[in-house]
């Protein structure tokens, strides 16, 4: 074995030692992750949660915006990858995983779950430097509000009825 070898055997075994499982909590705010020993590293943690209800899956690039992760939804003996979008623009730095989630400058994800049991794992899918940080959450879907729903749904029966009548005319 050389030395470069065992290195990188060192690496994986320290990388795999140190993940975890840590548990999200529907609303629960942000958790951190990070991945390093490479461009294609695995997350230093694998997060665990159970939904009774349907919610939002979100993940973020935080710190420099230039990486790009390949997220593995695994629920009930499947798995699902899923890849964040691309960053757009030039440099940026952020550790407001708020901001980052909504901004084309970073990398993000939005997957919608449904009731079940979850391990969400990842790894860095793309990065200008050898390690990475991000932001993970669940939250509840936001919903239309019933008034404004009601209003949507006369203004919709309006439109067709205008339509009706001026296909009569």
């Amino acid at each position: 074995m050389t030395f470069k070898t065992f290195l990188s055997a060192l690496a994986l075994a320290v990388s795999a030692a140190a993940a975890h499982a840590a548990p999200l909590t529907l609303d629960g705010g942000w958790s951190s992750f990070s991945a390093s020993y490479g461009k294609t590293s695995s997350w230093n943690t694998s997060f665990e949660f159970t939904l009774t209800e349907s919610a939002l899956l979100q993940v973020t690039d935080t710190g420099d915006n230039n990486d790009m992760y390949m997220v593995t939804v695994a629920s009930s003996g499947t798995s699902t990858d899923y890849a964040t979008s691309t960053p757009v623009g030039g440099y940026a730095f952020s550790n407001d995983p708020d901001y980052t989630f909504g901004s084309d400058a970073f990398s993000s994800l939005e997957v919608l779950l449904e009731a079940g049991s979850y391990v969400i794992t990842g790894r860095l899918n793309n990065t200008a430097y050898s390690a990475g940080t991000g932001s993970i959450q669940i939250v509840s879907p936001t919903t239309v509000p019933l008034p404004a729903s009601g209003l949507l749904l006369l203004g919709a029966f309006g439109g067709v009825a205008a339509l009706r009548r001026k296909t009569r005319t």
